[in-house]
């Protein structure tokens, strides 16, 4: 097995009971080819579209309450 740099595949941070998967960084492998998305958990979505949309530009394409989830849900265009 080829030697990795960083290793965690799940983990669970308990304050936010948010999940997150790490890429395995080979270095004798290309990097990255692609990022799908990246989520962030923010404490005020308007606070954040404040900084994400207003000053670095970035264009919503869906903002939507979640229902099952209990959360908003924003999603920006990088």
């Amino acid at each position: 097995m080829a030697n990795y740099l960083l290793k965690e595949l799940f983990s669970e941070d308990k304050l936010t009971k948010c999940s997150s998967a790490i890429l395995l960084i080979y270095p004798e492998e290309k990097m990255i080819d692609l990022i799908h998305h990246v989520g962030i958990v923010v404490h005020s979505a308007d606070r954040a579209l404040e900084f994400f949309r207003d000053i670095m530009g970035l264009e919503v394409t869906v903002d939507k309450v979640i229902e099952e989830q209990g959360v908003r849900g924003v999603l920006l265009a990088v």
